[in-house]
């Protein structure tokens, strides 16, 4: 009797991410669609759709008026092998839309419009982004029915932090959806970030080891808490950070709360970006720029800090990952690839496994040993 053994593997035996979720704001002025760096990604929202409103008042309508691109960003995923998906956020205007348009009287037609704005685009499903006035109850029914209801198909997806009750509504629905990412960004600052005053803290600090600090991982603690896998999470991270003048390193005490959010695309533009003084923290996990004169204190998301973002997703096995957003990174006059698209692309390479191309077998028999390394894929047969 002969038995036939294939051994053959893919990059996802080897911890590969299932997914990097890329946010393109439409309009945005710094790049377009025919720019977006398609091969760094795997799904691109397109940021954002809104509860739409009557007189002030959420009426289950989803308005698109702030996307004049709305139909060309699926066409052009798809010609580049990607998914699509229609990013719906709160209404800036009016926070309290959201609630208002998923009350028992009006939920069953914003779920309908959802989808009719969804499918008659030609998105791959919808990226749901409810942050204020959140209202657990109807995020979970709103998920639930989007579920029922959804065509064929169409995915949903989440971003979410622990706060406003995301990691209750996570918790809860998490079976319902498709991708839940984790906002692992916006932690620096004051009593929100689990300081008892206002100290210089990290936008994107990873690993904290404190559950009274904000980190990376003290925010997806809460998702685990509430039940949720760490196959369903994937790491947000952001093209952007933080400066605070006057200061040279974290944890010194401000009165102010935040620093000013900047850019890395005009980051990296600065006089003073230079190697001398950037710097990594490896016990917190995140890039850094500081001057002593004048003293200027910068954090923000680097090729270092996707470094471990990689090795913590391998590590607990997320399933992916999730950028904010793409033109924040974007260098138009860049002269390579790489250089136009410098954090989407570590992102990609650290990523992105090397296969084994050999596989060692050991062989036992007739009193001998033979060990053998052999190219994949392999044939093996044993008689």
């Amino acid at each position: 009797m002969k038995i036939l053994l294939l051994f053959a593997c893919s990059l996802a035996c080897f911890g590969q991410a299932r997914w990097t979720t890329c946010y393109f704001v439409d309009n945005n002025g710094v790049e377009t669609i025919s720019q977006i760096p398609w091969q760094n990604c795997s799904h691109v929202v397109m940021f954002k759709a809104f509860p739409g409103t009557a007189a002030g008042v959420g009426n289950a309508t989803v308005d698109t008026s702030y996307l004049p691109n709305l139909a060309a960003l699926p066409a052009a995923a798809h010609t580049s092998g990607k998914q699509a998906l229609l990013g719906l956020s709160g209404n800036d205007a009016f926070p309290a839309a959201f609630g208002q348009s998923t009350s028992p009287a009006l939920i069953q037609r914003f779920v309908s419009n959802i989808w009719t704005m969804v499918t008659a685009n030609g998105y791959d499903g919808v990226d749901l982004d409810w942050e204020n006035t959140v209202d657990v109850g109807k995020y979970g029914n709103l998920i639930s029915l989007l579920r029922a209801r959804a065509p064929a198909g169409k995915l949903i997806t989440m971003a979410a932090g622990n706060f406003s009750g995301l990691d209750i509504v996570a918790g809860a629905n998490f079976a319902k959806i498709d991708q839940i990412n984790i906002m692992c960004y916006d932690m620096d600052g004051g009593p929100p970030g689990g300081f008892s005053v206002d100290k210089t803290w990290y936008n994107d600090a990873l690993l904290i080891g404190n559950s009274g600090i904000s980190g990376c991982d003290w925010r997806v603690g809460a998702f685990v808490s509430a039940g949720v896998t760490y196959s369903k999470m994937g790491i947000g991270m952001p093209f952007y950070g933080r400066t605070w003048s006057g200061f040279t390193q974290a944890l010194q005490s401000d009165v102010g709360g935040h620093g000013v959010t900047v850019l890395y695309k005009d980051l990296q533009a600065q006089a003073n970006f230079i190697p001398a003084n950037l710097f990594y923290d490896s016990t917190y996990q995140s890039d850094y720029l500081s001057t002593s004169s004048p003293a200027v204190w910068t954090s923000y998301t680097g090729p270092r800090t996707i470094q471990d973002i990689v090795a913590y997703q391998k590590t607990r096995g997320f399933g992916g990952f999730m950028t904010f957003a793409l033109h924040y990174e974007f260098v138009a006059n860049a002269a390579t690839f790489a250089g136009k698209y410098p954090l989407s692309t570590a992102l990609a390479k650290a990523s992105t496994p090397t296969a084994p191309t050999t596989v060692t077998l050991t062989v036992t028999g007739g009193g001998t040993t033979t060990v053998l390394v052999m190219p994949l894929p392999v044939n093996i047969q044993v008689q």
